[in-house]
């Protein structure tokens, strides 16, 4: 064989092993994206929220990933209270493809954290189309169009998705029969006006005893006073204990789930044809019937469903909370905020504000006014806080674990040597679908005035 046979032989030789391992490696680089998608969409689906994340941080930037894993990497962000890193994820998957439904679906939940249900709509619309997350899609939708009165749609979506149970797994299954038991029995009432603020005075101030730092107040539920729990860390509307509820003569309609601490209990959902706060009248108020209310130290659970149609003034010093109606202009501030701390806030699916515990990286944390005393994850403690430092007693089972933050940081506020406990926070997390490692509780705010201004989602404090 001659040389230049030889030579050029070896050169396309070499082309074509170059190409075939190029094509060999592109193949494992889709396959290796293909496995993280499928991965990362059922960890989201089962809502195992850092167990997505943990496959995001596999995805090397360099690599750029599709708009749909980009996508899911928000998602598990969002669940997380990472707002904005979801934000810029969202974004940037729609810049790579323009009609990703799952983008899509992640700013539409964006939108809806700070209660724009009119701006989330036509988002969550485009997102039907989805494969990867169609029962999120769906429940989120469903959820859109009742906030925003169109209940017969949204009960229809839920009968379309049931048809499709098949491709659901069983925790999908059972949260879509609670809330079709939820949407039809809301149905069954004939009405379209659920929460109607029928007479809302400008200002309705009431003074508040406390229970071991929770607030209770005073209000009237189907003409009987009872004695209410104001509770930001619940995200229904009415609870009423099963005695109360036996009194009123409160119907059974059907029946949810709810998740604490204590673990996953069931409750029975009924209807409150008025509940009067002070001079402001609401009617067709959604009930859950529980066993008992703040173990038993009140009646009555205001929670953020009900809540957050007002803006509320709570002031811990002199003991006076004020419930105000939203203003004309959606720009009017509640209050002043000089010489105040202005803190900005998304509801996912509870009021979330970002702190540092004892100078480390912010974090976002749950705002609870039903909360004593501020609580932390066990799985953040150790992961951050402890600097493998093992407790001589650890929150096995129900069991809590004292603990001192140092310091505890949030809207240029600092609040020194706070008293909290470490607890499992995995049950209600796991029915949640959602990781917020912190609890700021109401023992922090005791000696402040704290304005929740709903309509521009915003926290202003003033010490």
């Amino acid at each position: 064989m001659k040389k230049g046979a030889c030579f050029w032989g070896i050169f396309f030789a070499g082309i074509f092993f170059s190409f075939i391992a190029g094509d060999l490696g592109a193949r494992a680089d889709n396959a290796s994206e293909e496995t993280i998608l499928k991965s990362t969409a059922l960890s989201l689906r089962q809502g195992k929220i850092k167990d997505a994340l943990t496959l995001c941080a596999q995805i090397s930037e360099s690599s750029k990933p599709s708009a749909a894993l980009t996508t899911l990497c928000g998602l598990a962000l969002l669940d997380c209270g990472e707002f904005e890193k979801a934000r810029r994820k969202f974004e940037a998957a729609c810049q790579a493809d323009p009609h990703c439904p799952e983008a899509k679906l992640g700013l539409g939940e964006l939108e809806m954290s700070r209660l724009r249900w009119g701006e989330a709509l036509p988002l969550l619309r485009q997102a039907q189309t989805t494969r990867l997350l169609l029962f999120r899609a769906v429940m989120t939708l469903s959820r859109c169009t009742q906030e925003l009165g169109q209940r017969q749609e949204a009960l229809s979506l839920l009968r379309q998705l049931q048809k499709k149970a098949g491709t659901l797994n069983g925790r999908e299954v059972e949260r879509l029969k609670q809330r079709i038991g939820y949407g039809e029995a809301l149905s069954r009432l004939g009405r379209a006006d659920i929460l109607t603020l029928d007479h809302v005075a400008p200002k309705t101030q009431l003074s508040f005893t406390t229970h071991e730092g929770h607030i209770l107040i005073p209000i009237t539920l189907n003409g009987l006073q009872v004695k209410c729990h104001v509770d930001t860390g619940n995200e229904g509307a009415l609870a009423v204990d099963q005695k109360t509820a036996a009194a009123l003569k409160i119907e059974a309609l059907a029946q949810t789930k709810t998740a604490g601490v204590e673990g996953e209990s069931t409750a029975k959902i009924g209807l409150m044809d008025e509940v009067r706060i002070g001079d402001s009248l609401i009617s067709h108020v959604p009930v859950n019937l529980v066993d008992s209310c703040l173990g038993g130290a009140a009646q009555a659970n205001l929670g953020l469903s009900f809540l957050r149609r007002f803006n509320l003034s709570i002031d811990y010093r002199n003991k006076k909370i004020v419930f105000h109606r939203f203003p004309q202009s959606p720009d009017q501030p509640l209050v002043e905020a000089e010489a105040a701390s202005v803190i900005p806030f998304c509801l996912r699916p509870l009021i979330i504000i970002r702190a540092k515990i004892n100078g480390g990286p912010e974090i976002p944390c749950i705002l609870d006014t039903g909360a004593g005393v501020p609580v932390l994850h066990v799985d953040y403690y150790f992961e951050s806080l402890s600097k493998g430092a093992k407790p001589a007693a650890g929150p096995e089972g129900k069991k809590a674990l004292p603990y001192v933050m140092q310091t505890l940081e949030f809207g240029g506020l600092t609040f020194r040597n706070i008293f909290a406990v470490i607890l499992d926070l995995s049950p209600v997390f796991d029915t949640g679908s959602f990781y917020i490692p912190a609890i700021v509780g109401a023992s922090v705010l005791q000696n402040s005035v704290v304005h929740i201004d709903f309509k521009n989602m915003k926290l202003i404090i003033k010490k």
